[in-house]
């Protein structure tokens, strides 16, 4: 799984902006992410209400289901890590990792 799906998952999770950063810029995958959250290797990082909404949902929420409702709705996404992501969203102080859309992204707009 890529880093993209991992900011996905964090996203699925509901945790905060500070938590998923944390997250995305420590692990590269879901699996490294979930095996430290398992072991305890992260227990004394996050508020005991980030990490205990991490530990309920960790190995119920799954991702692929999670796409599977976000076409069903017609709903896209884009990760800071796509190549598609804006570039000056990219750019600005605490830039979202995640973007959610329906419709399309390539029309050019001038401001």
């Amino acid at each position: 799984m890529s880093k993209s799906d991992l900011v996905l998952y964090l996203s699925a999770l509901n945790i905060g902006y500070k938590s998923q950063v944390f997250i995305v810029n420590n692990y590269n995958s879901i699996s490294e992410f979930k095996s430290d959250i398992k072991k305890g290797v992260l227990d004394k990082t996050f508020l005991l209400k980030t990490l205990n909404k991490i530990k309920d949902n960790i190995d119920t929420l799954n991702l692929d289901i999670y796409k599977e409702k976000l076409l069903n709705n017609k709903s896209k996404y884009l990760t800071i890590y796509d190549s598609e992501f804006p570039y000056n969203l990219k750019n600005i102080q605490n830039p979202p990792l995640i973007i959610y859309y329906k419709g399309n992204l390539n029309e050019k707009f001038e401001y």
